[in-house]
């Protein structure tokens, strides 16, 4: 999760997609020379937004992040679910490579 004091440019390395909801704001920070070193708020409060606006744009990446880690770990979990059980086939069957074999 990031906080208002992640930088920019570290919000974008981490979480690319998250570029698309700072264009939604209006917030062009993608090449800014300040994106390493500044803050997101410092970067947002430079741009004119409020504090209120500030929570609000932190709340929707966070809530963004939340919902693209679950749907990964669920992905996980449906792949380790999927794995074959039965030890004396081959496991390239079910092309997870789970080493386990497949029913």
């Amino acid at each position: 999760m990031i906080t208002k004091k992640t930088t920019i440019a570290d919000l974008l390395e981490k979480y690319p997609d998250s570029m698309d909801i700072l264009l939604e704001y209006g917030i062009e920070c993608i090449g800014c020379h300040a994106s390493p070193s500044e803050s997101i708020e410092e970067g947002f409060l430079a741009h004119g937004m409020s504090n209120d606006e500030v929570n609000e744009v932190i709340d929707k990446i966070n809530a963004e992040i939340s919902t693209k880690k679950d749907k990964l770990e669920t992905k996980q979990d449906d792949d380790e679910d999927s794995c074959c059980s039965n030890s004396n086939e081959s496991s390239a069957c079910c092309g997870s490579g789970c080493g386990s074999g497949c029913k």
